[in-house]
């Protein structure tokens, strides 16, 4: 049968977020129904490096894609300078969808759309792509207020502002693999972390309609006494040993914002990197967020 239109699946491959039998049950089903279509390892590496498959893509008279939620699909597009017409796009969202009702819906009552045992999923060249793990931030630009307050709060240069003052990011893999912290401070819901496990950070809908504000904003000069820096540098102080305690801490607000990231790295995935601890540099020392600490000390 011939395909409706250009189709983009997504395998999620650093992250368990997309249930995995949904996405086997999903790629066996296309590759069943002998439809033409691109399967992509993961779609955040692609959009990170603005691979120009997602501009061609995005050209298509018709474009099913079939990855996560539509609000962080359009961003990433977007981001990868590949804006997506929506009249022209069927948003699939394997995070909250069904394998039969994704199917059922883009193929059709035909024989081979109906819900039914896949056929094994053939895998090949959806393993990760790149030894970087692709988590960084993707931002809603009809949400955005320009307010700056994730360029002031992020330490590890992954925002700028263009030649127009708006805040874009422009290093994504400067960003700490499993920090959310700026979606959660962002005023206006503007921020995600496709891979995160909430799902409003993940893209999601927000309650509130764009410009309808939100959580006060939060002053950091007064929630770190000025010096941010110092602050987190403070995590990796010596512990107290007689209590286990470190012997210096962030302050309990800080603390909850950039607690990690919970999903599940995809099995057999390039690790997302161990929670590290010590926190003594402003950044890691590897892209793949994985710790570079002196445990010396500890030993």
């Amino acid at each position: 049968m011939e395909a409706p239109g250009a189709i983009l699946y997504c395998h999620c491959a650093y992250y368990d977020v997309l249930p995995a039998e949904t996405r086997l049950a999903v790629l066996g089903r296309l590759q069943s129904a002998h439809v033409t279509f691109e399967a992509v390892a993961d779609l955040c590496g692609l959009a990170a490096r603005r691979d120009p498959l997602l501009g061609r893509l995005a050209r298509a008279e018709t474009l099913a894609v079939l990855a996560c939620y539509p609000r962080a699909v359009k961003w990433l597009f977007a981001f990868a300078g590949a804006p997506l017409d929506e009249k022209r796009v069927r948003f699939f969202n394997m995070r909250t969808q069904s394998a039969g009702d994704i199917i059922s819906a883009l193929l059709g009552g035909s024989a081979q759309g109906r819900p039914g045992a896949p056929a094994p999923a053939d895998l090949e060249g959806l393993a990760p792509e790149e030894s970087w793990v692709p988590w960084f931030p993707v931002i809603d630009s009809d949400r955005c207020q320009n307010c700056k307050q994730c360029l002031e709060f992020c330490l590890f240069g992954v925002y700028e502002t263009d030649a127009e003052g708006k805040v874009r990011v422009v290093n994504p893999a400067s960003c700490k693999t499993n920090c959310p912290a700026c979606a959660r401070i962002c005023p206006a819901g503007a921020i995600m972390f496709p891979k995160h496990a909430e799902g409003t950070i993940a893209g999601a809908e927000p309650d509130r309609a764009p410009g309808a504000g939100g959580p006060v904003r939060v002053n950091l000069a007064e929630l770190l006494a000025g010096d941010v820096l110092s602050a987190l540098r403070a995590r990796g102080a010596p512990t107290d040993r007689a209590s286990g305690t470190p012997a210096t801490d962030l302050p309990a607000d800080l603390a909850e914002l950039i607690r990690p990231e919970t999903s599940t790295p995809a099995s057999g995935a390039a690790s997302a990197g161990p929670d590290c601890s010590c926190q003594s540099q402003p950044a890691p020392a590897h892209r793949d967020g994985s710790c570079s600490c002196d445990r010396s000390a500890d030993s």
